[in-house]
């Protein structure tokens, strides 16, 4: 009977430092995703601010338009990285509170893993804004070349 005792204390012990673990991957996940928010308004911001500024004040070239229009995509991709989505965050405190009140802590305990096991699957499958910030400040910078090497041609220094 000692051992049986034993070994389901170790269970608990090792659910708990699962738990633990798991928790903390999550909580690291939904910091880079806040982190991602930044670098995509910082995107959004400069990109929009220099288009608006080169559309002002630029004479009409095909450097200009080409120029513009790497802009306006590097607009669009920190937009998609930026844009709202509704994370799925467990465990939901309504329905831990309905559904396990009456368990015990050793089921409560790998229920609620469990939940933030498969939250963390979700948040991975839908996170595209690496990419889209990537992408966006591919655009910037090819935005950025292409109207510096207008000016240097239009200035006849190239």
């Amino acid at each position: 009977m000692e051992k049986n005792a034993n070994s389901n204390l170790g269970d608990i012990k090792n659910s708990e430092f699962l738990y633990k673990v798991i928790s903390e991957r999550i909580n690291m996940e939904f910091q880079a995703q806040d982190a991602k928010d930044n670098k995509a308004s910082l995107l959004l911001m400069f990109s929009s601010t220099l288009f608006s500024i080169i559309f002002s004040f630029s004479k009409i070239d095909i450097y200009s338009i080409i120029g513009l229009i790497s802009l306006y995509i590097s607009i669009i991709f920190a937009y998609l990285a930026y844009r709202i989505k509704l994370w799925r965050r467990d465990p939901d405190p309504m329905n831990l509170w309905y559904n396990y009140y009456d368990k015990d802590y050793k089921t409560t305990l790998e229920q609620v893993t469990t939940n933030i096991v498969e939250s963390y699957k979700e948040v991975k499958e839908q996170d595209r804004k690496a990419f889209y910030i990537n992408v966006g400040y591919v655009f910037l910078l090819i935005g950025l070349g292409i109207l510096i090497f207008g000016k240097l041609v239009s200035a006849k220094i190239i």
